[in-house]
């Protein structure tokens, strides 16, 4: 499977409209999706050298109550997910952020400062 063009960007920052607007205005792109497992793999193996334990993916939670439901900041389907054990009910915050050992993820409060990842 070709994957998109992954540019990791080494700025610690918290989900926001800034990071988005950097992937799509700097790089024209998003935040990254994942919708495999070789593509998370890829992922993994390009920010495990990271001294960070976690980096930012492009998923977040949105609703309310019953209604709540993952998406992705591109819009695309939520159409795999790969959530580290107990996740994601065990987590808290509405982002999602990839795990740099083991590639599973876990939501996360949006006001942590991690490196993000955009795919263009």
């Amino acid at each position: 499977m070709k994957h998109p063009l992954l540019l990791l960007l080494v700025l610690l920052g918290t989900v926001s409209a800034l990071h988005l607007n950097i992937c799509r205005k700097c790089y024209r792109g998003n935040l990254v999706s994942i919708h495999s497992h070789s593509l998370n793999s890829h992922i993994l193996h390009f920010t495990r050298s990271l001294n960070q334990a976690q980096v930012w993916i492009g998923g977040f939670l949105r609703g309310w109550r019953l209604c709540k439901r993952y998406r992705w900041t591109d819009g695309s389907h939520w159409n795999f997910a790969y959530w580290a054990p107990g996740q994601p009910r065990r987590g808290g915050g509405h982002c999602v952020a990839l795990c740099t050992k083991g590639g599973g993820w876990r939501r996360a409060r949006c006001c942590r400062r991690l490196p993000f990842v955009c795919s263009a």
